[in-house]
């Protein structure tokens, strides 16, 4: 996820790249099943790292546990502006999966999938462990995330 982020990013010079590319390079492996669809926005180099590594942790683990374990299950990511909010929207839903439960405790992909929107991109992340399928959302400021600004 981290290669195939930095490519796109030598096509910029490092100065963008387009989340739709970014989506697709990171859910590649299971193209046919992932529907992407949303506006063209560009990221800066920061986020569409951090991004690349949040949606690969969300297809790895729908590969071990969720809808992409199985041969029907598809995954449908959307995104958006919400103008009102200034925010970048964007939406993973797996259907057709086997039935979801709530981890009993936070893994490591949930972990790094926090780290990412919530200090990282200065977002909020919020996971539904829907029975029909995991429902994650991002909510991120646009053009606004400073890098290495978490206090410790």
């Amino acid at each position: 996820a981290l290669s195939a982020a930095h490519d796109l990013l030598i096509k910029s010079a490092w100065k963008d790249a387009d989340l739709g590319e970014v989506l697709l390079t990171s859910t590649q492996a299971y193209d046919a099943r992932v529907s992407r669809d949303g506006p063209p926005v560009a990221l800066n180099s920061h986020s569409a790292v951090s991004l690349s590594m949040v949606v690969h942790e969300l297809a790895t683990n729908s590969a071990k546990y969720g809808a992409l374990s199985v041969a029907a299950g598809t995954v449908e990511i959307g995104w958006g502006l919400a103008d009102e909010a200034g925010e970048l929207v964007l939406t993973w839903i797996e259907r057709g999966g086997p039935p979801v439960a709530a981890p009993t405790r936070r893994g490591f992909g949930t972990r790094l999938i926090e780290a990412m929107i919530n200090r990282e991109l200065r977002g909020a992340a919020v996971f539904d462990f829907d029975p029909e399928g995991l429902r994650f959302e991002a909510r991120l400021p646009v053009g606004s995330t400073v890098r290495w600004a978490t206090e410790f």
